[in-house]
């Protein structure tokens, strides 16, 4: 599906009247799927940008083609977060409040239950909480061990992305004390490179399982570049213990 045609994906849609509605559409997923509700989505097409609302139960209706909008909006979706916090990064937005935006941001676009930017300090012994979302209590300031027995440290430690799909069958570290309270059963995580050492990991998670996509960890990479990118004073946080 990635790299076809407009005018070929459209054809795939069966029905004329939405095929019609989505041609003359530049549409925006709103970030929860709910069936009782409307959806406004963003899609270009033969340079017209318009704004269009779909019945999401009418999409509902034809499953093959809910399936299809979902193909084609979710990475839409995904480049505009990106273009927006790239953007807030050039304009040189407080590093707190750009960290808020990243955790809000990609725990809609993914649709997970949790996302959080961990600060590696300490000498490198710990990994603090800088901004965190779906947590229902406030999570700032926690500390997780920066060795490769914790996911975060395991991520910081080979400088790779680590996927997870099943974290009680995972073989290669356990969950931090905050996942496990968190009954986190998937998720991702992603070095966030500093200027000489790195900064920290972004992460996602899930309580139920899921697999997560190549271009869904493309996506976080590209997020974890943009705070990177970002001249962290780094203040000195007091990490609370759980």
């Amino acid at each position: 599906m990635e790299g076809e045609p407009t005018q070929e994906i459209l054809q795939k849609i069966e029905s004329a009247e939405l095929r019609a509605e989505v041609r003359t559409a530049l549409f925006q997923v709103l970030r929860k799927r709910q069936d009782e509700f409307s959806r406004l989505v963003r899609f270009s097409c033969d340079g017209a940008i318009e704004t269009i609302l779909l019945k999401a139960k009418r999409v509902d209706r034809a499953a093959e083609n809910h399936d299809l909008a979902l193909l084609i909006l979710e990475p839409v979706e995904r480049e505009e977060v990106i273009a927006e916090l790239r953007k807030g990064a050039l304009n040189e937005v407080d590093p707190a409040t750009l960290m808020e935006m990243v955790v809000s941001e990609v725990t809609q676009v993914l649709r997970v239950d949790f996302c959080k930017i961990l600060e590696l300090q300490d000498w490198n012994k710990v990994l603090v909480v800088r901004a965190a979302h779906g947590w229902d209590r406030d999570v700032a300031g926690v500390k997780v061990p920066a060795n490769p027995e914790t996911q975060a440290g395991y991520t910081v430690e080979s400088l790779d992305s680590i996927v997870v799909e099943d974290l009680a069958a995972e073989n290669r570290f356990q969950g931090s004390v905050l996942l496990e309270k968190s009954q986190v059963s998937s998720g991702v995580t992603v070095p966030i490179q500093g200027s000489s050492q790195p900064f920290g990991v972004l992460g996602v998670h899930s309580v139920e399982k899921r697999t997560f996509s190549l271009e869904e960890v493309y996506f976080l990479e590209s997020v974890a570049s943009v705070v990177a990118f970002v001249d962290v004073t780094r203040p000195k946080m007091v990490g609370q213990a759980l």
